[in-house]
């Protein structure tokens, strides 16, 4: 149980809470997130040019108001995505869904939750606090696993494309043909173990986390290849989104490079950076630290990589966190995942 200075109290599930333990225990991955994020303050510190800040360069563009009500439209379409993503993932057929409100609600809280949280474990605790059975529960940890796991395969999978463009076109530079295969190969295998994952399960099903096999039930829940396949697309569009985000504002102050060119890059960029280790409220300086070495060869400006990876992550992370977090904090009533 977790208890809070308002009275509020969350009762974890024994399965996450055994996680947490475990997570709490295992100082080594905090100390990889707190060097990873120092040397992320170095590149900024090191690369930032005090006479290069432009944090007006969107005023001086004549179709403000057009850009940022794109810009807001699709941090608005993502969302909806998003939801939508999570109600075919957990509703099952379209007969037994519910409305994509409900769902929304569920997903803003979780994704508060995850931001409050080490490794985003609160989102799982937030996706299954969709389910009232102990046996539901555990069927929504599986689908937030799901959840997850299928756009990490959308964006590794469209990011793997951008570069094997970009390489034969000769338009990435620091990349060899052997690390583009070690990058290939890592895909693909991603790939596989999703596809194949139910196949996998009975691998852990003798597993036990405080006396209770958990995993049990996970072999009774298949999903087709079907399914995965329409998750997937749905994936690549929201990935696709955070990426037309990102080209929009990059583009605003570059007009010399291609468009095409432009989200390919970022299409690697975030596909690769993505998998940096941090913590979230960081994220904004992990990101834009691999966005000012990943970019460069651009010659884009430091100041305006930054601010718009930052401006990326508020609007379609940060400002749906904190909508969620009133939602949550609005129940009077404990909260039991």
């Amino acid at each position: 149980m977790i208890a809070f200075k308002n009275g509020t109290h969350i009762h974890l599930h024994p399965a996450l809470i055994k996680a947490y333990t475990a997570l709490r225990k295992s100082r080594l991955v905090l100390w990889i997130k707190f060097l990873v994020i120092g040397a992320c303050i170095y590149v900024l510190h090191s690369r930032l040019n005090a006479f290069d800040f432009r944090p007006d360069f969107l005023y001086k563009y004549p179709d403000l108001g057009k850009i940022l009500f794109f810009f807001l439209l699709l941090a608005g379409i993502n969302f909806f995505l998003d939801v939508y993503l999570w109600a075919i993932i957990s509703g099952g057929k379209r007969k037994n869904r519910l409305r994509l409100s409900h769902y929304a609600r569920h997903h803003l809280i979780s994704m508060s939750l995850g931001f409050i949280t080490p490794n985003n474990l609160g989102e799982y605790g937030g996706k299954m606090r969709q389910f009232n059975a102990p046996t539901s529960k555990i069927k929504g940890f599986l689908l937030a696993f799901h959840f997850r796991t299928v756009k990490t395969v959308a964006r590794n999978l469209i990011g793997l494309a951008a570069v094997i463009w970009l390489y034969t076109t000769d338009r990435l530079p620091y990349l060899t043909t052997w690390q583009i295969g070690l990058l290939a190969l890592f895909v693909s295998v991603y790939a596989l173990f999703y596809v194949f994952l139910e196949d996998l399960l009975p691998l852990i099903s003798s597993f036990s986390i405080q006396g209770k096999n958990y995993f049990q039930l996970f072999l009774r829940i298949r999903f087709s290849l079907i399914q995965k396949t329409k998750w997937t697309l749905v994936s690549s569009i929201k990935f696709l989104i955070y990426v037309v985000q990102l080209t929009l504002l990059l583009k605003v102050s570059e007009q010399d490079i291609g468009l095409l060119e432009l989200m390919a890059n970022v299409c690697f960029y975030y596909s690769l950076a993505s998998y940096l280790p941090t913590i979230l409220a960081f994220d904004p300086i992990v990101k834009g630290a691999a966005g000012i070495l990943m970019l460069r060869h651009l010659g884009l400006n430091d100041w305006i990589v930054l601010t718009s990876v930052t401006m990326v992550w508020v609007t379609n992370v940060a400002f749906p966190s904190i909508v969620g977090s009133f939602l949550w904090l609005r129940k009077k009533k404990p909260t039991h995942l």
